[in-house]
């Protein structure tokens, strides 16, 4: 049986649908299913959260799917993904992983320079407020 892969793509700021729209079409020539969103400048200037509905939109297409990438365009496409991770954590904890198990890959298209694993770690940390740079600490210092 063939696997469904669903993707998720999130917009770079300025961008608008007609934008995504591309992409949308390239991923479903090849097959995939999709979703775009685009977070608004005042949401990052402000660091609102994400609206309920595109968490939804993520949720509604991991249940269609057997696998989730997520493309994230610019710094904008990475603080939506980021603020998906922070919403899911304050709501669920960590439980109720569907979307997160079934996520294969995420690509940061055109995002901030090259970064650490300590300082991606760190951020996540913060975001999620866990202890996300101690687990990868462990990880890179023992190979």
């Amino acid at each position: 049986m063939k696997r469904r892969t669903g993707v998720v793509l999130f917009g770079w700021l300025g961008a608008n649908p007609r934008h995504l729209n591309k992409y949308n079409k390239a991923y479903k020539s090849l097959g995939f299913n999709t979703t775009s969103f685009i977070s608004p400048a005042s949401a990052v200037f402000r660091q609102k959260a994400i609206p309920l509905n595109v968490y939804n939109d993520v949720e509604n297409l991991a249940k269609e799917n057997d696998e989730i990438i997520f493309h994230c365009f610019s710094g904008n496409g990475t603080y939506t993904y980021l603020s998906l991770l922070q919403h899911h954590y304050k709501t669920h904890g960590m439980k109720d992983l569907n979307w997160m198990n079934k996520t294969i890959g995420v690509i940061n298209d055109s995002t901030p320079p090259a970064l650490s694993v300590d300082s991606i770690s760190g951020a996540l940390s913060t975001i999620v407020n866990t202890k996300f740079k101690s687990l990868f600490s462990k990880r890179t210092a023992t190979g």
